[in-house]
């Protein structure tokens, strides 16, 4: 009788609108109502320092003038700031600004019974030119287009969205902080420090795992 080899999840990792998921640190964020007072204190202080409103060095929490702070300190100052910038949340404006955010609104363009008479660059007119435009050069560079039917256009607008809240990172978090990146767009960045965070909280050597992974 063969023995089938099972899979054992050994670690787990990643970052998303709660924080670092091992160590079930994003648990805890979601959870933070219902934690003893040291481990909401810890879970706060942990947020602060992904958001980069506080640094740990030398086995000490700091502010960013180097004070020392202590855990009940780093409630006090920054918890309610690390929970307004964390889990389901109003869109921050690094993103786009939701109440008015850049669309293209379209638009039909026409002179009534004359034809749409304008003017434009020769390198601009389109590919294939409609059957319907007369095309009369005024110089090198510049065309008269006289349009027999109505022209479809679109103009730079802004709107404001009916959605406004969504999960999103740690406010101040920077991935592409954590290693170097050299222009990485986020879901890459977020992609690899994620798998760096699973692979190191298995708490194994990495090259004890590549020497037994095959081929």
């Amino acid at each position: 009788m063969s023995v089938a080899r099972l899979p054992v999840i050994v670690g787990f990792g990643g970052f998303n609108a709660a924080g670092r998921s091992s160590g079930h640190h994003a648990y805890r964020r979601m959870v933070i109502e219902s934690l003893q007072p040291r481990d909401r204190q810890e879970t706060l202080a942990g947020l602060a320092v992904m958001m980069g409103l506080i640094s740990f060095a030398d086995d000490a929490y700091r502010d960013t003038e180097g004070h020392p702070l202590d855990l009940t300190e780093i409630e006090s100052r920054f918890g309610e700031q690390v929970l307004d910038g964390t889990l389901i949340r109003r869109i921050d404006k690094t993103f786009f600004d939701v109440d008015a955010t850049h669309w293209q609104k379209s638009a039909t363009l026409g002179a009534g019974d004359a034809p749409l008479v304008f003017e434009m660059r020769k390198r601009d007119l389109p590919e294939p030119v409609p059957a319907d435009w007369q095309i009369d050069n005024i110089d090198d560079d510049r065309v008269r287009v006289t349009a027999s039917s109505a022209l479809e256009v679109k103009f730079d607008s802004y709107r404001e969205l009916p959605v406004k809240s969504a999960g999103q990172l740690p406010r101040g978090f920077n991935p592409g902080a954590l290693y170097n990146s050299h222009y990485h767009p986020r879901a890459l960045q977020l992609a690899v420090i994620g798998a760096s965070d699973a692979i190191q909280s298995t708490g194994l050597e990495w090259q004890s795992v590549m020497n037994s992974v095959k081929p």
